[in-house]
């Protein structure tokens, strides 16, 4: 009976450290998830102080896709901002 306790209790232990090694496994998995998640969501670069520009809809990511005259839709952290499209300055 006591070997069979002693049997019990390494499987047991055994189990346990089975149970905390996967458990730490998945919560590395799960942060590595979350943290590309971020990485991917544009309005995660607003919380840093960023802004998300849209024009008619899409995501403005040149002046090719704007003219004079546009609405452009400006999101910030704390809300957004309608724009019209004044002067169109190209860099370079």
């Amino acid at each position: 009976v006591h070997q069979q306790k002693n049997i019990l209790q390494r499987f047991e232990h055994l189990l346990h450290s089975a149970i905390q090694k996967k458990t730490q496994d998945e919560s590395r998995k799960l942060a590595i998830l979350a943290t590309q998640l971020d990485n991917k969501n544009p309005l995660s670069k607003v919380i840093k102080g960023f802004a998300k520009v849209d024009v008619n809809g899409a995501p403005l990511q040149t002046i090719q896709d704007i003219q004079l005259g546009d609405t452009l839709d400006i999101h910030i952290q704390d809300g957004s901002v309608k724009a019209t499209v004044q002067e169109v300055t190209q860099r370079g």
